[in-house]
């Protein structure tokens, strides 16, 4: 089967006999290395990575394979959160999401990150567009290994101990790392989340200014379009300087 996306982490490829079955399959060089760099079974974190996308019934009927490193399912259509953003402006002629694709876009993630922290104790610490999935054009998921960490026995930490990228949307403590091993707040991914909506949102202020500079402090004028509405206390909720302090709860 010819993949439809392919990562450095992971690819997905369609059936050419059955246009509805699809298959996540992640590659051999991600589990060596996440066994390597973790130091711990080669499929703890494929294994919890597949149940968050199965267990809060974000994709139904799934079958999983060889040991949690392949999943298969139906669907309609799979594309990339880019692609899905290429269709909408096709489409519809708009550079943004709607306000319902935004809502939809904070609903799965949310219940996917959800699942890893209470169930498995692993969270995400950034989101990068391109490792965001749409599938049937109304749910998301999110697809790393690498951006996956382990939550701190007891605590409320990630660690990291060896250099890590950070090319996706980040919080400011992430960005203030200057050396490893270094271990900050788990809610570091919500701040992500936040900067991923506005940047959903807002795709048309590219131009004149980046999405990622954004904080809690200066964020106002550009969320005045949805005050006041369930998105804007999130967001603001996301963005929150203490991370400690940041929920990602309507």
């Amino acid at each position: 089967m010819n993949p439809i996306i392919k990562t450095d982490e992971y690819e997905i490829t369609q059936d050419p006999k059955n246009k509805t079955l699809f298959t996540i399959a992640f590659t051999s060089e991600t589990t060596r290395s996440e066994m390597t760099v973790k130091n711990t079974s080669t499929n703890t974190s494929t294994s919890a990575l597949l149940k968050s996308l199965v267990k809060p019934s974000i994709i139904l009927g799934a079958t999983i394979y060889d040991n949690y490193k392949s999943m298969s399912f139906k669907a309609h259509s799979i594309k990339t959160l880019n692609q899905y953003k290429t269709d909408l402006t096709s489409a519809k002629s708009v550079p943004n999401f709607s306000y319902l694709s935004s809502l939809k876009l904070v609903y799965y993630l949310t219940k996917q990150i959800s699942y890893l922290i209470e169930e498995e104790s692993q969270c995400f610490y950034q989101f990068t567009p391109e490792n965001i999935i749409v599938i049937d054009n109304s749910k998301f998921i999110y697809l790393s290994l690498n951006h996956l960490k382990k939550i701190i026995d007891g605590t409320e930490l990630v660690k990291f101990v060896s250099p890590f990228d950070r090319d996706g949307f980040v919080s400011p403590e992430l960005l203030a790392i200057k050396s490893v091993p270094s271990n900050i707040n788990y809610r570091t991914i919500y701040y992500s989340l936040g900067l991923l909506i506005m940047d959903c949102l807002f795709d048309y202020l590219r131009e004149e200014i980046d999405i990622k500079d954004i904080t809690n402090d200066n964020n106002n004028i550009i969320l005045n379009p949805i005050k006041e509405t369930q998105l804007f206390y999130l967001i603001k909720r996301c963005l929150h300087k203490d991370p400690a302090s940041r929920v990602i709860h309507f």
